[in-house]
Parts: structure tokens; sequence; C-alpha cells
């Protein structure tokens, strides 16, 4: 049974919404302020929070911002029932995070229908969590558990023969560990930024304030930082960058996590010594980059299949493996509003087209 808490100083508004909740299934929690309210929120962790604005002691605005600012009640959908309400009080509660607003007197169906909204909304988060978590478990044991293994065993290899290796192999299988534990990290690092993408997602304060980020691309800084990339690879002098200067409404970290995964997806799909072309320019809406390289292509690439876990091989079809770095990509590019499209032509090419919004300050 679904929990709603409702918090109102009329207790006879109140009273009339436990009737009415309860009547259609709902278990029904009650406080007569904003403090109480939070309270309760906390601890018992309703599914929905119904509340008038204007309240003693704390109002609904002063429960909202407390409830989004703890991380245990800040994705507890949130509707506002209030008498009269301002253009600017509903930008104040958006802001904070509130999912609705409903004018007293509503009717049944409508604060029945928003009711229902939310909760939908929020059943298909937290499936999509559960579906996450049941893919972690499922897949990542082994995929993080490769580059473990080979930590461990040469680890105990080199305690085992400590006294019989030479410099060189000694040497070799540090090398070996380094190289398995950075592996090890890269796998970490994606699953938390993917983590926090699914949070990011969730939390409308985020949504509303995204557009507030910007970036701005600077060609030098660009490339010097993608020629470390391709070094790592000895690919360095395969690598061509070309940027125009412009302010981006993303983040720095997001921005240059999206080129460095690519740029490694081109490299871990093409041979030594061919091309890999990277630019950016502007159309007036979006700043468009590209990422194209000479690598082994697919008959063909569906950017709506890329998926926690799916990679694609050489036929274009998914396989299994821990393919979160494509899927973090289309995540942050669609946060921002933008767009990404793959052109893949079997034993040629791939390119990989995404499209971020400019900053309207500079365009």
């Amino acid at each position: 049974m679904e929990q709603i808490l409702v918090v109102e100083d009329d207790t006879v508004v109140r009273e009339n919404l436990r009737d009415l909740l309860e009547s259609e299934g709902f278990e029904v929690l009650s406080a007569e302020n904003g403090d109480e309210g939070f309270k309760i929120a906390f601890e018992k962790l309703p599914d929905l929070i119904l509340s008038d604005i204007r309240m003693p002691i704390v109002s609904g605005f002063d429960m909202l911002k407390k409830l989004q600012d703890n991380i245990t009640t800040s994705d507890i959908p949130f509707i506002f029932l209030t008498a009269k309400v301002e253009h600017d009080e509903i930008r104040k509660g958006m802001t904070l995070g509130a999912d609705d607003y409903l004018l007293k007197p509503y009717k049944r169906n409508d604060l029945l229908s928003a009711i229902d909204a939310r909760l939908k909304k929020k059943r298909k988060i937290r499936e999509n969590v559960e579906l996450f978590k049941f893919s972690v478990v499922k897949r990542v044991q082994h995929e993080l558990r490769t580059p473990l293994i080979s930590i461990l065993g040469l680890s105990e290899l080199m305690l085992e023969n400590i006294g019989s290796l030479t410099h060189e192999e000694l040497s070799e299988i540090a090398n070996k560990i380094l190289d398995s534990g950075s592996r090890l990290l890269r796998r970490v690092e994606k699953l938390l930024v993917y983590v926090d993408l699914l949070l990011d997602e969730s939390s409308p304060e985020t949504r509303s304030k995204i557009n507030e980020n910007e970036y701005q691309v600077d060609q030098d800084f660009l490339a010097a930082r993608l020629s470390e990339t391709a070094a790592i690879f000895n690919r360095t002098d395969d690598l061509a960058v070309a940027f125009e200067n412009k302010l981006l409404v993303i983040t720095d970290l997001h921005f240059e996590f999206i080129l460095k995964e690519l740029l490694e997806n081109s490299i871990k799909y093409s041979k030594q010594k061919s091309a890999i072309n990277i630019t950016g320019r502007s159309n007036g809406k979006y700043f468009i980059t590209t990422v194209k390289d000479a690598g082994i292509g697919a008959k063909s690439i569906d950017a709506e299949k890329i998926g926690v876990f799916n990679q694609f091989g050489k036929e274009g079809e998914t396989k299994e493996g821990l393919g979160l770095g494509l899927t973090i990509v289309k995540k942050i590019v669609e946060l921002y509003g933008g767009y990404i499209k793959i052109e893949s032509k079997e034993n040629s090419h791939t390119i990989f087209e995404f499209g971020i919004l400019i900053s309207k300050e500079k365009i």
C-alpha cells in the first residue's frame, strides 16, 4: 500500500483529504505544520507528500527546502495544495523542487490524477534503479573481477618468487599490475559517473538548474587533453583536433568526459596509424562535435540501442560487457537537451556526432 503524507494546518481540510485518500486505497500520514511534516517524512519516507504553503512554525516552502537538502528525503514527490498562489511563488516552489501545484478548491479527479502521475513517475525511476542494481550484480562481478584477479595473481607470483626474479621480470610484473589496476579504476569511475547521472535525472532541482551550467570551449586546451589520452595508447600522431571556441550549456567535467570516451572508443576499434579526426563547430543553436575513425565499423548502429552493459560488435549487434561508456555519453547529452547520432560502415569508418546547446549569451 502506497503511503501519502498530508501536511495541512486546517484540521477540516486535513481530515477530508485523509478520508478521500483512504477511500482510494492509500495509507495516510498527517502533520499540522512543516516542522512536524519534515520529521514524519524523514522517519517514514512516504511515497508522496501533499502540503499547504502557508502554515505556522514552518511553512511549506521551508519544509520542502529541508526535504530537498536531505539526501534521504530529496526524491520524495511533492505537490503543493494552496488557496492562492502568485506566479513568483510557483517559480519559488518549482526551483525548490516541487513537482506540482493544485489550487483549492480542487476537484477530486484533478487531485487523484496529479497523485497518480507523480507516483507512476516514482515507480518508473525505482524500476530503473532496481534494473540497474540487478545488472550491476549480474555483470560487474565478471568485469571487475577480471582485472582484480590479475592484480592478485601477479602479486602472489611476485611474492612467492621474490628472491629468484630478475629486475626485468619484476619490472614486467609490476607494469602488468599497474595496467590491471588502471583498468579497474576506470571501470569503477564510470560506474560512479553513471550513478551520479541517475541521481541528476531523478532530481527536479538539478534538472531545473541544468541550463545554468557553462563551459568555454578552448581549442588549445582540448587538443592538449585529448593528446594526453591518445598518448596512453601510442596514437598521438593519428589524432587531429579542430575546435571553434564557443560557450556551451554543459559542465567541463561532462563535456570532457564525452570527448575522452569517444576518443578511446575510436582508438579501441581502429588500427595503429589510421586517422582519428575530432572537430567542433557551431550551427547557431548547437555546438556540433564529430569523432571520426577509420576503424572496423559495423553494418548498422542505432543510437537508441545504446544501453547499460551493451557493447557494439562487428555486425552492429550488442554483446555482453561493461558498455557504460556510450551509455554515459548518451545520458549526458540528453540531460543537457542535446542529441547524438552514429554513422558506421563496415570495414570503413565510424562517426559519432553529438550536439550541445550553445549559451544564448554567445550565439
